[in-house]
């Protein structure tokens, strides 16, 4: 009835007033969404939330007498009106938020069908050099078994394959604790008269005499303590091409499996292809002795590691998902490059940066990986403004002048992750090096789909509630694991991207 009244007051048709169709849409809409039944139940609950807020505010009573003047009235229905707008706003927020989310998926499409149209003109190029690849590799490993009594040799403690060791078949993990502050620019390449003398960086560290110790005495096949999974592990292969070759025969089995198109496995395998395509498109662009990775024990680079060996084997397809027309010129010169270097590379260069307050288990689980698995591992305790991330980087890059790429384990929802991509030159003021993201675009969930699905050991402190890995004075376990006072959930229950660092101070 009220609605009949007002409408004729206001219809265009009634009245010559200029703002009378402007007001006659407004009542209808008013008029529709009291009559849709859940929307009422939403403005019925606002006006309330209204008249919570003012009473707060005035610290009333609900007997106050104030209550029932006008002056309440009034403010009332300003209050309403101003929870309308706010839970409006938020609305907005929400729907721009998943616009750009499909943005990003739709994006993520073109960019996987372009890599794939790249990846099928590249193949035929591929085998065209296929058995000149596995006769040298076969080379390799001849040289490799000749030579790895001598190498053994010059090793230091710190660094000496153990024979007694680690046994498990996929232990190795590499990434930074937390990712250095450096974005993409357009800088020219390193040179090496550019960089600040060694005498002026913070100096390569051995592993303590403490984790040493312990690592000498057990092995990670024989103590649960060690390892993320309890199933038997068979021994690693004794070289790192073999370590390659099961990687590979591991990866590409799992990609072969047939999973529900909206699996979430399904997904895993998707992000699989596209990260061995990044890897593929590196080791276009540089030579192997040209690369490193950077390691800390995280999860996140355990699968970027295995992505990365997976993809050094020679049956590998090596297709670039985003190598641009300047660098495929000279991709045939640094894929014989890298199939020279593979005959004399025994071992793979890593930097391990790790907080002034490292967690025990993190390096002993570092020191046993890099041991069984032939990682040239050089350590640096970073500890501001004494130690920075970047005076190590600029002592390793010192040390190690031919390293262009580094790999890093950054996700999309790290700290300064968002706007990375898979391929990013430092920033002014840091080392000029490339930085390679294989995994920028995995989500939390998938992570920990293919270290399980994989049977990947992982550091043991992700069993006990922690989902981000730091120092022992900023990491706690993750309160949203927690099951009772003192006991958590292990990390692979959560399931949200944005609660992973909820242990993080």
């Amino acid at each position: 009835i009220q609605y009949r009244k007002k409408s004729l007051l206001i219809h265009p048709d009634k009245t010559k007033n200029p703002a009378a169709p402007d007001a006659f849409d407004r009542l209808k809409k008013a008029q529709t969404t009291l009559m849709d039944e859940k929307a009422r139940e939403q403005l019925d609950e606002s006006i309330a939330d209204a008249r919570r807020l003012l009473i707060r505010e005035h610290k009333y009573t609900l007997d106050s007498p104030e209550l029932k003047t006008e002056e309440f009235k009034k403010e009332w229905r300003q209050k309403t009106v101003q929870v309308l707008m706010e839970e409006e706003a938020r609305r907005r927020r929400q729907i721009k938020a998943k616009m750009q989310e499909e943005g990003r998926e739709q994006r993520k499409e073109e960019e996987e069908l372009e890599a794939r149209k790249r990846k099928r003109d590249q193949d035929k190029a591929w085998e065209d050099t296929r058995e000149e690849r596995i006769e040298s590799w076969r080379d390799w490993k001849k040289g490799v078994k000749k030579s790895d009594d001598k190498k053994k040799k010059k090793k230091t403690k710190a660094v000496t394959h153990d024979s007694s060791g680690i046994h498990s078949l996929f232990p190795l993990i590499f990434l930074i604790r937390n990712p250095p502050v450096m974005t993409a620019n357009t800088a020219p390449d390193r040179q090496a008269d550019d960089r600040p003398t060694i005498e002026q960086q913070p100096q390569p560290e051995p592993f303590s005499e403490e984790a040493t110790q312990k690592v000498e005495s057990r092995t990670l096949r024989n103590s649960a303590d060690w390892t993320g999974t309890t199933e038997a592990t068979v021994a690693p292969p004794a070289t790192l091409a073999e370590v390659v070759a099961s990687l590979h025969h591991r990866v590409h089995a799992f990609l072969a499996e047939d999973h529900p198109a909206d699996s979430l496995l399904a997904h895993v395998q998707k992000q699989t292809r596209i990260s061995l395509d990044v890897v593929a498109s590196a080791l276009l662009r540089y030579r192997l002795s040209e690369l490193s990775l950077s390691y800390n024990g995280g999860k996140d680079c355990l699968v970027l590691l295995i992505l990365f060996l997976a993809g050094l084997h020679p049956l590998s397809s090596h297709s670039s998902s985003s190598s641009s027309s300047s660098s495929s010129s000279n991709n045939n010169n640094n894929n014989d490059n890298n199939t020279n270097d593979d005959k004399s590379i025994t071992s793979i260069p890593a930097i391990y940066a790790l907080p002034p307050d490292p967690f025990p288990a993190v390096e002993e689980f570092v020191l046993a990986s890099s041991q069984s698995y032939h990682l040239d591992v050089t350590r640096y305790t970073t500890d501001p403004p004494r130690t920075t991330l970047r005076s190590s980087f600029e002592n390793y890059l010192a040390r190690n002048p031919s390293i262009r790429a580094i790999f890093v384990g950054t996700r999309r929802t790290d700290p300064h992750g968002a706007s990375l991509t898979h391929f990013d030159r430092t920033d002014h003021g840091w080392p000029d090096f490339v930085r390679i993201h294989p995994v920028i675009d995995w989500h939390y969930a998938e992570i920990w789909a293919f270290i399980r699905h994989l049977r990947v050991d992982y550091c043991p402190l992700y069993d006990q509630g922690y989902t981000s890995l730091g120092g022992t004075t900023d990491t706690d376990p993750n309160p949203r694991l927690r099951l009772n006072h003192d006991r958590y959930r292990p990390a692979y229950d959560l399931t949200e991207d944005l609660e992973e660092r909820l242990g993080r101070n």
